[in-house]
């Protein structure tokens, strides 16, 4: 009968007493990049943190990744409020 092996939990971001280290580089980049509008999946390829860590630091955070691309970030109302688009008659 073949064992299971039991997955081992991915340490990126943690402080040795296993809490999440806000001033580690990956967790600086993953709060930066959310911050930013970059897809989970880009965050996760470029810091190493797994999705299940990356969702949960935005949690704790309170950010959104969808806010961005929704409007809603402090970011893209700046953006949406330069730049507007005024309809052209023909």
């Amino acid at each position: 009968m073949a064992r299971s092996r039991k997955k081992s939990k991915s340490r990126v971001g943690l402080k040795e007493n296993g809490r999440i280290g806000w001033s580690m580089d990956a967790n600086r980049i993953c709060m930066n990049m959310v911050k930013n509008g970059f897809a989970a999946k880009l965050i996760q390829e470029y810091t190493g943190l797994t999705l299940g860590q990356i969702m949960y630091r935005m949690k704790t955070r309170g950010l959104n990744l969808t806010a961005y691309r929704n409007g809603k970030s402090p970011r893209a109302l700046v953006l949406l409020t330069r730049y507007t688009v005024h309809s052209q008659s023909a």
